[in-house]
């Protein structure tokens, strides 16, 4: 409730604070208050359409309802809304790998790869989904990019991959 109040403060003094709106809607929603969370999101993203963050946000909201449809909608509109953002992309694949569409999760994966080829947590999961796919050897290639990325996190996982195909 604290948190809630103090958030509703912010708003009560800058109404257009779009991370104050995803804060409340996020603290609406862990209240067990899904419909008000995605009604504040959804005036979020009326105010500002490609607020990607306010998109992910309303994305799992949706998602945590049971409403995968609707959490695509959201995702798709922000990946239109903003072409060149590896977040929104990657947001996207994601959904993609929960809903079972893995075509469609490689492909925004790789997009996202495209967008930001620095991107860990895309490249390990383009990289999962070829293996997935038994493209072993794009797999390899997609890891070896990701060992040579500055993250700490990733460097391991190359090794790993190359051990659990026995090479």
């Amino acid at each position: 409730e604290g948190a809630e109040k103090r958030v509703r403060d912010v708003l009560a003094n800058s109404p257009n604070n779009l991370e104050a709106i995803d804060s409340l809607a996020f603290t609406q929603w862990r209240l067990g208050k899904g419909a008000e969370a995605e009604d504040l999101l959804q005036n979020a993203l009326a105010k500002s359409p490609s607020h990607i963050q306010s998109s992910v946000a309303l994305a799992r909201v949706r998602l945590a309802r049971k409403d995968v449809a609707g959490a695509e909608q959201a995702l798709k509109e922000a990946v239109a809304s903003a072409p060149k953002s590896s977040f929104a992309a990657l947001a996207l694949s994601r959904l993609y790998i929960v809903a079972r569409k893995l075509d469609l999760a490689e492909e925004f994966a790789n997009k996202a790869v495209q967008l930001d080829g620095s991107s860990g947590l895309g490249l390990v999961t383009l990289a999962a989904l070829q293996a997935e796919a038994g493209r072993k050897d794009q797999a390899e290639q997609t890891y070896k990019r990701l060992a040579a990325i500055p993250d700490k996190r990733y460097k391991p996982v190359h090794a790993l991959y190359l051990h659990e195909i026995g090479r």
